[in-house]
């Protein structure tokens, strides 16, 4: 017999120590009889589900902590509410409560923890950041949060494969990059751009990692970089250029007047305006004192000029107004020690070959017609000059007249009856100039040359 209708007869419950008349006192793996409808409706343990739906389920109806969640039809008891089935430390009542799972260890809202953990889950790692649930209930941070947790305790060796591909700080880069770039996953302005695989968060885009005045998005937009506040190095940052209208991926476009940042030493090596100096040298001169502006082609110190490497624009300005392009006032025709493209009224545009000879000469060290100045004879280095006095003596010749420093400064290089190194007295001489021009053809000049002292 059965006599409380709950499937074990009187026989087994008396050798299981159970209870013949105690429908909820039995052990289930005894039952061997149909239980009493009675018995299937009852809840014996209190778990919300009637006895009979446990053993269709195959959970144990004894047991408050043994039962599917969604099969639940009655109403548990005050008993079953005060359990933590799952260890999580949140009771069963809190997690009908809270809406999470009470079957579910790390399925909970961690505030709402009121009894112990049990070691298990103290153990566990809810999560997946690689910091036990333990020791975030130490640190203060969210067990379940994967993205909120102390990086000195975290252990990589542990972290999961579903926290390895979030990005926790929305910077546009997935946790397991940052780790394997030696970058931190929680702060979004920490990271390598390239390495940037996930759309980053509005919160990124809208701050300004590099303090450049661009927010992240708006840098992402005009392709500059949010971690380099001077992504073209030329020393303005990347905001100041969209404010000054230049061009922020433009190495050579820019304000000189806006540089606030140390520029790069590609920057620097560049020749922006093309004039044959190079930036840095524009900017801390070699010769001279003043600093000169590496954007304007003009404007920039002659002796740190390196004329090889002019541009072909720079030779086609004129710099000093006088009608000649720079190109063609490269040599110094006047021996003066300053190159012709320095120097205003440096030559007649409307002279046969832009040839223009000075008849008069002062050879007295004062810097000024101390030589016998031929205006543009520098471009022409095939050429032959001969002096004469007014007997017809030849007192001076030379091949390559304006060469370097080739020039007739009235002294007699010692032909005829004139010794060598002799000063030539004041009067009229004639030169005879023969030359090739650009076209091949053999030209010549003649004239008096006047030699005064005063």
């Amino acid at each position: 017999m059965d006599c409380d209708g709950d499937g074990v007869t009187n026989g087994d419950e008396i050798a299981d120590g159970t209870d013949p008349l105690d429908e909820c006192d039995l052990v289930v793996a005894s039952q061997t009889v149909p239980p009493s409808a009675a018995w299937e409706a009852l809840d014996c343990d209190g778990d919300g589900v009637t006895n009979g739906q446990e053993v269709i389920d195959g959970t144990d109806p004894v047991d408050p902590c043994d039962f599917i969640l969604a099969n639940q039809d009655t109403t548990p008891t005050a008993a079953w509410e005060a359990l933590d089935c799952d260890g999580d430390g949140v009771t069963n009542g809190d997690e009908v409560a809270d809406g999470t799972d009470p079957l579910d260890s790390c399925d909970l809202v961690w505030t709402s923890q009121t009894v112990p953990p049990s070691q298990a889950w103290i153990d566990g790692d809810c999560d997946g950041d690689g910091v036990t649930n333990g020791q975030e209930v130490v640190d203060g941070t969210n067990p379940v949060d994967p993205c909120d947790y102390d990086p000195l305790s975290q252990d990589i060796m542990t972290i999961s494969e579903e926290w390895e591909a979030l990005d926790c700080d929305g910077d546009g880069v997935t946790n397991l990059d940052e780790i394997l770039d030696g970058t931190d996953p929680l702060d979004f302005c920490d990271f390598i751009l390239e390495s940037q695989t996930v759309p980053p968060s509005q919160e990124w885009l809208n701050a300004d990692c590099d303090n450049d005045g661009l927010s992240n998005g708006d840098e992402v937009t005009i392709g500059t970089d949010p971690l380099d506040p001077d992504t073209d190095g030329d020393g303005v940052n990347d905001g100041d250029e969209v404010s000054d209208g230049t061009d922020p991926l433009d190495i050579c476009d820019f304000v000189f007047d806006s540089q606030t940042l140390p520029p790069s030493e590609e920057w620097e090596m560049l020749d922006c305006d093309g004039d044959g100096v190079p930036n840095g040298d524009e900017v801390d001169p070699i010769e001279g004192d003043e600093s000169t502006d590496p954007t304007d082609p003009c404007d920039f110190n002659w002796e740190d000029q390196d004329l090889t490497i002019v541009t072909e624009e720079w030779l086609n300005l004129d710099c000093d107004g006088d009608g000649i392009p720079n190109g063609d006032e490269v040599g110094d025709d006047d021996g003066d020690g300053l190159p012709d493209y320095e120097e205003e009224n440096n030559g007649d545009i409307t002279e046969d070959d832009n040839l223009e000879v000075f008849d008069i000469m002062t050879p007295n060290d004062d810097g000024l017609n101390d030589v016998f100045v031929i205006r543009g004879i520098h471009r022409f280095p095939n050429n032959n000059l001969e002096i004469f006095n007014r007997w017809g003596v030849k007192v001076y010749g030379t091949q390559g007249y304006g060469q370097g420093d080739n020039f007739f400064r009235g002294y007699s290089d010692g032909r005829a009856t004139v010794e060598r190194n002799e000063l030539l007295p004041v009067g009229t001489y004639y030169y005879v100039l023969n030359y090739v021009n650009a076209n091949g053809e053999t030209k010549q000049l003649a004239g008096p040359l006047y030699i005064n002292r005063r």
